[in-house]
């Protein structure tokens, strides 16, 4: 991220590091702060919070697929691998090979 904001031309100054997206959403309504959220966030209505999207270049993130092996459901191996192929082919990366 702060390689984006160093190429859009200024360096930010990090005053918090939040874990949980709720988190950096409060901290922006109540602290006047700015983030970078995903773009799946910007047709929420939050109090306090401008959501506007950004032109130019892409900022990567990385996300991990969770889910319990003892799960029963037949449907999940399948969905596991539908998200992981869909992952790989936006990198262009080979998927691991993983247990169940």
């Amino acid at each position: 991220m702060t390689s984006a904001c160093v190429a859009a031309g200024f360096s930010p100054r990090i005053h918090h590091h939040a874990r949980h997206l709720l988190t950096t959403l409060s901290l922006v309504a109540t602290s006047g702060g700015v983030s970078l959220v995903p773009e799946s966030l910007m047709h929420a209505s939050l109090p306090g919070v401008a959501l506007r999207p950004l032109s130019g270049s892409k900022v990567a993130s990385s996300y991990s697929l969770v889910w319990n092996p003892a799960n029963p459901l037949p449907v999940l191996p399948r969905v596991r691998d539908v998200f992981l192929n869909r992952a790989f082919q936006w990198t262009g990366a080979s998927p691991p090979l993983t247990g169940p």
